[in-house]
């Protein structure tokens, strides 16, 4: 499946059992949290080249992260870390960079 369907798959998915699901109990809410984020993990880590670097340079796998507690694990990216590095490093393969709008804050 095109990875781009399988994003819009997932934030739909997002969307529907949030709706659906208003009233769940805190540890159903953890759990759709973890899953949630070790899917953004894994997409980062496998189609963004600056994650993939920082993951690896931290010596942490896409598997060490579980939960949002586990993001400890990852050193903390500042502005000066992500301006120095070439655009196409920072979004996701495939995307065209000649079609973004740019904006830069101080």
């Amino acid at each position: 499946m095109d990875p781009s369907w399988t994003n819009r798959f997932e934030h739909v998915h997002t969307l529907a059992r949030l709706w659906r699901h208003p009233g769940e109990s805190c540890e159903r809410i953890g759990d759709f949290q973890s899953r949630k984020l070790r899917f953004l993990v894994e997409h980062a880590y496998g189609r963004v080249a600056y994650y993939r670097q920082l993951f690896e340079k931290a010596g942490v796998r896409p598997a060490d992260i579980r939960c949002a507690a586990d993001l400890a694990q990852l050193p903390v990216s500042s502005k000066v870390d992500l301006r120095e590095r070439p655009l196409s490093d920072l979004v996701a393969r495939g995307v065209d960079t000649d079609r973004l709008i740019l904006r830069y804050t101080a």
